[in-house]
């Protein structure tokens, strides 16, 4: 029995049950198309950026084809990827995760740094990596751990662009503790807003045009997972968002 069967058994005999379901079923798929915008929106983007390079390669006096090709290849696996993405949260949503595989953070974290990269790059962001060279391992669903890791890296992104007086900085390391793995997103952006505030509540957002789904939807993902994902204020600038899931001993 899931949530509304049994918010439906508990309310059958009450006569304004049945609409309260109906209310929490249309919150839901308000929640879950909201959610697949906000997660196709990044590798759309991506599928933009490429079809303009295949374009430039093409546009040249003596078309480089290879070139163009290569883009055209990274649009198909990035449209592969969103498909999958999409089913991935309808069966998350449905509180029915499969396909957990044992997955290398580091692998995970490197393919999420490299999709980010032109946004770093456009943002004159300096980085910092540490990867655990014990490469830490974890069950997980690939492609729905990689859109948290995109996400956390690009709320990191968006929370630096802001500085001016200051080299932009995000320093990125995985490690090991006790029984799970540890990945650590640090800035030295704008930080968190003064007093208490929940950033992965639904519906919360810092951001202009935010539709603030991204980090709810982390946190579920990662609940799911059995991890977890906080984030906790700098000693002087910006923050830390740190994410942690079992690991599987080798």
């Amino acid at each position: 029995m899931d949530f509304f069967e049994s918010r439906t058994a508990a309310n059958s005999f009450d006569g304004t049950g049945f609409e309260y379901d109906r209310e929490l079923r249309l919150a839901h798929l308000g929640e879950l198309a909201g959610t697949i915008i906000h997660e196709v929106s990044q590798p759309l983007g991506a599928v933009i950026s490429s079809a303009d390079a295949a374009l430039r390669w093409l546009d040249r006096e003596t078309p480089d084809i290879a070139c163009a090709v290569r883009s055209i290849q990274r649009i198909r696996v990035t449209v592969g990827r969103c498909g999958r993405t999409i089913a991935e949260l309808r069966q998350l949503s449905a509180n029915i995760l499969t396909d957990l595989t044992e997955q290398s953070l580091n692998a995970i974290v490197g393919e999420a740094l490299a999709l980010s990269e032109p946004q770093i790059a456009l943002a004159e962001i300096a980085t910092n990596i540490s990867f655990d060279p014990d490469r830490p391992v974890t069950k997980a669903n690939r492609d729905l751990l990689l859109q948290v890791m995109l996400n956390v890296i690009q709320n990191a992104i968006d929370s630096l662009l802001d500085v001016r007086d200051r080299q932009r900085t995000l320093s990125i390391r995985t490690f090991t503790s006790s029984n799970s793995v540890v990945l650590e997103i640090e800035d030295n952006g704008v930080g968190l807003p003064d007093g208490p505030t929940d950033i992965f509540a639904p519906l919360y957002t810092t951001k202009k045009d935010g539709m603030g789904l991204g980090l709810a939807l982390c946190r579920r993902v990662m609940v799911a997972h059995g991890g977890a994902i906080q984030v906790r204020r700098n000693s002087d600038l910006g923050a830390t968002m740190v994410v942690t899931l079992p690991r599987v001993e080798p």
